[in-house]
């Protein structure tokens, strides 16, 4: 470029003036050039297809971006591309060494694909008086901002746009959804909530919300203490048989602390009675003694004149026992009484029994031991 003019031999249809890709109808399309510019205008070959080795192969979303890639790229001079798009909405775009001049032998019919070639004519002139503006013809999508560069164009896009043309449309979230249930019913738990990558969703290669935070929030709920059931304590030690001697009983208790009821909880009363009870049997009782039933009566101590005879009972119903008394307090073991007492044939017997009877008076005085005449023979 001097002084703003630049010379370019090229044979091509040759256009100054501001840049609209368009196709056919003698329009243009920009190609730049180390010492200068010039304007590229191609038309739809009607075999559909040249087929060759591409230079390089892409997927873009319009013919147009396809021509403009072609334009942009220097050793192109041809391009493949797409009628329908594929499953990305994208077109592919088959950049080309050779135009319809060369190798037309390679074409062949290909509904899937239309072909793009220079439309040659006369050699002319350009005279390039200065730089196109590109934002003429308002490139940028999605209310993006033009900037006019040389030889080319930057959009500046708005927020949740990007790409070369702003079409790319970055994801944003929907608003938050309902809370769910509670994990727990009491103690503390956690709930959660959720929002889509939806307003909008990406489109056309725009980001997802991954850089824009958490698709999930939680938040503690319940936090209120739990109800605590009460449970009984060990048993604690037995209490002293209830009687000093022979069975009694003793018990043990328990209490409701282990834990004790909280917060609404149970007491113990469905658990079982908090006092427990059984038989003992305390030291051994004393026994006192006591007399069994008299004996039989022994003979008489003589056959006449008067005499006596006796009986025993011992201290064994029952005996005395653990420190019993025994039976000197329940009278005599034994007793007496008088027996033949009929008169004996003869004198020394009626002066015997005078001695009798004389002796017994003394033992009524205590004068006389009562076995004293019965150990002597007189009675």
């Amino acid at each position: 470029m001097i002084n703003g003019i630049v010379l370019v031999l090229f044979l091509s249809v040759i256009v100054t003036g501001q840049q609209i890709i368009r196709f056919q109808n003698a329009q243009s399309l920009k190609r730049d050039q180390e010492k200068g510019i010039f304007y590229a205008h191609f038309k739809v070959h009607h075999q559909h297809r040249l087929n060759v080795l591409p230079i390089k192969k892409t997927a873009l979303r319009t013919q147009q971006e396809c021509g403009q890639f072609c334009a942009d790229t220097k050793t192109c001079f041809s391009f493949n591309v797409a009628s329908v798009t594929n499953a990305n909405n994208k077109l592919v775009c088959e950049l080309l060494p050779t135009d319809i001049f060369n190798k037309s032998e390679k074409f062949g019919s290909n509904p899937s694909f239309h072909h793009f070639s220079i439309k040659r004519v006369l050699t002319v002139i350009c005279i390039c008086l200065s730089d196109i503006n590109e934002c003429v013809s308002s490139p940028c999508q999605n209310g993006g901002s033009c900037s006019d560069l040389v030889n080319k164009f930057v959009c500046a896009c708005p927020p949740g746009y990007g790409g070369v043309l702003c079409e790319a449309v970055h994801g944003g979230y929907s608003s938050w959804g309902q809370w769910g249930s509670c994990d727990v019913s009491c103690g503390g738990g956690t709930r959660y909530r959720y929002r889509a990558c939806t307003n909008p969703p990406p489109q056309h290669g725009g980001n997802d919300c991954s850089g824009l935070g958490s698709n999930a929030q939680t938040e503690v709920c319940n936090s209120n203490n739990c109800p605590i059931h009460g449970g009984y304590s060990s048993f604690g030690q037995w209490s002293s048989c209830s009687v000093a001697c022979g069975s009694g009983t003793r018990s043990r208790s328990r209490s409701c602390t282990n834990p004790p009821p909280q917060y609404g909880g149970n007491d113990c009363s469905g658990l079982g009675s908090s006092v427990e009870s059984e038989g003992c049997i305390g030291n051994n009782c004393p026994i006192d003694g006591g007399y069994s039933s008299w004996g039989q009566w022994s003979s008489c101590s003589v056959t006449c004149g008067g005499g006596t005879r006796s009986r025993s009972r011992t201290c064994t119903n029952p005996p005395p026992q653990f420190g019993g008394k025994d039976c000197s307090g329940l009278g005599s073991s034994s007793e007496s009484d008088a027996c033949e007492r009929q008169c004996c044939s003869g004198g020394k017997n009626r002066n015997v029994l005078v001695l009798k009877y004389f002796l017994r008076y003394l033992q009524g005085t205590h004068l006389l031991p009562s076995n004293f005449t019965e150990a002597a023979g007189y009675i």
